[in-house]
């Protein structure tokens, strides 16, 4: 992702079409529905 953000190939680290935490939340997803996906897959070292 990072070779996308520095060549230009996508708005920035925000852009909807990359899985970043900021690009879910640009396209609308909400805080509570990326808790509780984490919540159901769970946390692992």
């Amino acid at each position: 992702m990072n070779r996308l953000v520095t060549e230009r190939w996508v708005d920035g680290w925000d852009d909807p079409r990359l899985m970043t935490l900021a690009g879910l939340r640009r396209r609308g997803v909400t805080s509570s529905s990326i808790n509780a996906f984490v919540r159901g897959i769970g946390i692992t070292r």
